[in-house]
Parts: structure tokens; C-alpha cells; sequence
């Protein structure tokens, strides 16, 4: 109820119905024929437990104990009930200036922003909004540990799922291996990566073989695929590795290195050849190394490279003479090619093989 305690010229009295649940009754009277003049004689706010009730304007008149000299007239020229939507704003660029002055003032309505699943983590500055449906990756440009595979023996040869990287252009590995048992063990592990969904994969790095309790660590490596996956392959008489696959995904630019460690070329035959490294012409330097025991007559190796998938070869650099008991190396430099490999130029005898490792970089 709201009590005129006036006999002015008409005005004003609202009844608002807002969204949140709220009605407000106010009444503004003018109190002389000057518009200019105005003053609010009574207000009232009326919370609505039901946003959606039904509501109803009534007017009631009731003298107070002292009746008017003369008849009192209420005449009611229009009675407007309108929805009243409250709306978020956002004020930009506000700055303090003097009171002859305007301020610039740049008003934008705030969206609404749903997340389904997920966690945001960190918002600055949002222009617009059309529709978010699902939120899945929180990296927030730091390095951050991933674990690909718990802590767990593996006793066979196995390959791991198909692992999507949640963040960042670069990543590392890590191999903690905790017990190792059985006799003679071994473990090789490659990381591959795909760019096609799965279909076809490309060997990115492979690790030093394993073969006992510690810590093993890749290099860092720029992310090239939309895939990553594990190939581990187990060797010796009833061998078991405990071990976790770590990822620690970075965003930082490096350079793109390739290795692969090939243990089957055969030193005594001529043109036998490691497998092949794939560099996809991002790198400008390719280097051999090969690892043998003893060796009647140590062989030479050349490392080739192919523009063309491995149909053609061609020969990179000079050859390399291997020699027992020992690890050498050659390094080419400023060169390009799709695919690497190292061939077998000329035989040796009586060689025992360590390992012919290939690095484009």
C-alpha cells in the first residue's frame, strides 16, 4: 500500500515484473505544472516467491481519518504493466574527467558461457561467445607431467594405446624402471607418432636399449603428429621390466630431431641396411654411429638418403670404417632428404654387432 500525501497534478504510479522474481510499486506525482520539478512521494518493492504466478495491478482509494473539504476525484488516464529483463553490462575505459565534460563509455552486454564438462582454468579477454559445448584441456602453457603408462611390470613385447597430447608443442619422456628380472633383459622402447588418425605411424625416437634399474630420458621433442604411442619391445629369458611412461608436455620451440637404433643390419653381407629414419626434410644434419665388438676385418659402412618414399637411394657424405671393440662416428652436415638409412659398403668379417644408430637433427 502506498499512502499520496498530496492533492498535486497527476502522476505516475508503476508496477514493474522482473525476471528474478521481484515487482517494485512506486509513485511519482508532479507537484506543480513545471515538469522539471518532481518528487517521489512513495515507493514500495514486492518480492515474488513465483516468478511465473500470475500478477494483478489493483487500484483502491481510502481517505485517512480526516475526510477531504470536498468531493475527492481520482481520475486514472492508463494503466501499463510491462516484463522487465535485467541485462549484465560490462563498462569499459572509464576515466576520471572534469564535470563540464562528457565521458566515453563503451557498454557491451556480457555472454553467457555454458561448460558441459571440463575445467577452465584461466579467461582473460573474451570478445564472443557462440556456443561451448565441452572444455577438456586445462594446460596453461607450463610444463606439465603426464603419466601415458602407471608403474607396472611388462614381461612381452606390447604397444600402447593411441594417446591424444592435451597441450603444448613440445614434449619429453621419461622411463623410471624400478625392477628388472630374468636373464639377459632387454627393453627397447620407440615413440612414434601419427598424423593421420592412426593410420600410418613414423618412429620419432628411440631409446638406448634398457637393460636395468634407472632412469631413462629422451631429449625434448617437437610435437609433429596428433597421435602418440609407445612401441616397447621385450627380449631375453623370462624378462620382466617394472616401469611408467612419463610425458612432460612444454611450449617452447626446438629443433626437430629423429633417431632410431637398428641391431639386425648384418655387417658381413654387402648392402644390407639398417631401417630407415624418416627426417620429412625438416632437418639439416644427419649423423651415424655404429657400436661392434670384435671384428676379424671391420666393415664400412655410407649413409644413403631417398626423396622418393625408399625407391631410389643416394649416397651422403663419405663412408665410414668401423673399428673393434669401439663406437665411431660421422656427421654430415647441410643436408636434406625424406628418409635416411645406412647401408653396408664394404663387408667385414667375423664382426660382432653392437648396435648402427641413425640421428637427423
Amino acid at each position: 500500500v502506498a499512502t499520496i500525501n498530496t492533492t498535486a497534478s497527476p502522476g505516475t504510479m508503476t508496477v514493474m515484473m522482473a525476471n528474478d522474481g521481484n515487482a517494485y510499486l512506486a509513485d511519482q506525482l508532479v507537484a506543480s505544472a513545471t515538469t522539471a520539478q518532481l518528487t517521489m512521494r512513495a515507493s514500495r518493492v514486492i518480492n515474488t516467491a513465483n516468478e511465473s504466478a500470475s500478477l494483478y495491478l489493483q487500484f483502491r482509494s481510502l481517505n485517512g481519518s480526516t475526510a477531504p473539504a470536498s468531493t475527492t476525484t481520482w481520475s486514472v488516464g492508463m494503466a501499463s504493466v510491462e516484463n522487465y529483463s535485467p541485462v549484465s553490462t560490462v563498462v569499459n575505459d572509464v576515466k576520471p574527467q572534469g564535470s563540464g565534460n562528457q565521458m566515453p563509455v563503451a557498454v557491451t552486454t556480457t555472454p553467457a558461457v555454458t561448460v558441459s564438462s571440463g575445467t577452465v582454468t584461466t579467461v582473460s579477454t573474451v570478445s564472443s561467445v557462440t556456443g561451448v559445448t565441452s572444455v577438456t584441456n586445462s594446460y596453461n602453457g607450463k610444463p606439465a607431467t603426464v603419466a601415458d603408462v602407471a608403474s607396472a611390470a611388462i614381461t612381452t613385447t606390447t604397444t600402447t594405446a593411441n594417446i591424444t597430447p592435451g597441450g603444448g608443442n613440445a614434449y619429453q619422456v621419461n622411463i623410471p624402471v624400478t625392477a628388472v628380472s630374468g636373464t639377459n633383459p632387454t627393453m627397447d622402447v620407440v615413440i612414434q607418432e601419427s598424423r593421420d588418425a592412426g593410420f600410418s605411424w613414423v618412429n620419432i625416437y628411440q631409446f638406448p636399449r634398457i637393460t636395468a634399474i634407472g632412469g631413462n630420458n629422451s631429449p625434448l621433442l617437437p610435437l609433429t603428429g596428433t597421435l602418440i604411442r609407445y612401441v616397447q619391445t621385450i627380449g631375453g629369458t623370462t624378462p620382466s621390466f617394472t616401469r611408467a611412461i612419463n610425458r612432460l608436455q612444454d611450449s617452447i620451440d626446438v629443433g626437430v630431431l629423429r633417431q632410431i637404433i637398428d641391431r639386425n643390419i648384418v655387417l658381413t653381407t654387402t648392402f644390407s641396411a639398417t631401417a630407415s629414419l624418416s627426417a620429412e626434410q625438416n632437418t639439416k644434419n644427419v649423423q651415424l654411429a655404429v657400436n661392434i665388438g670384435a671384428a676379424t676385418t671391420p666393415p664400412v659402412l655410407q649413409i644413403q638418403g631417398s626423396d622418393d618414399g625408399g625407391t631410389t637411394w643416394y649416397n651422403v657424405g663419405a663412408t665410414l670404417t668401423t673399428v673393434a671393440n669401439s663406437t665411431v662416428s660421422l656427421t654430415v652436415n647441410n643436408v636434406t632428404a625424406q628418409l635416411f638409412q645406412a647401408i653396408v659398403s664394404t663387408a667385414g668379417t667375423g664382426v660382432t654387432l653392437g648396435y648402427a644408430l641413425l640421428r637427423a637433427f
